[in-house]
């Protein structure tokens, strides 16, 4: 696991939508749940993954029979500003990526829950992404 991730919040939450949608694609190998970062779950048979952990799953290439933790890979802040930015903690996330100070925070409303509502949970995902695009980040 030692592919590149991008460096801007609004690519890296991009890549994140874009692999989360390609597990959830995979329903017989993952099952979404943001409580869990790579976590392989023996009740169901399936790897649990969250926001971040859809990134370890696809771009990241992470084998779906390993529990695998952001601190096991070579991108352990960018993975947890991933975590901070799903549950609306932008300042958090701000900080995992060495940003405070570099850049305002967004005003934003808040992230939708995924368990209520994937699509809008994604759909606030990429427009917090678009925010940061817009500020240059």
């Amino acid at each position: 696991m030692t592919d590149v991730l991008p460096d801007k919040p609004s690519e890296l939450i991009r890549l994140a939508v874009k692999d989360l949608t390609i597990c959830e694609q995979m329903p017989e190998t993952y099952k979404i749940n943001m409580g869990d970062w790579h976590d392989r779950m023996y009740g169901d048979n399936k790897c649990h993954v969250c926001l971040a952990g859809s990134v370890m799953a696809q771009t990241l290439g992470a084998n779906p029979n390993r529990i695998i933790y952001p601190s096991e890979t070579d991108h352990r802040d960018k993975l947890r500003a991933l975590s901070d930015f799903a549950f609306g903690d932008i300042e958090g996330g701000i900080r995992y990526l060495s940003l405070t100070g570099k850049v305002e925070p967004p005003k934003m409303a808040a992230i939708s829950n995924y368990a209520a509502d994937p699509k809008q949970f994604k759909a606030d995902m990429l427009t917090l992404a678009q925010k940061f695009e817009d500020l240059g980040y």
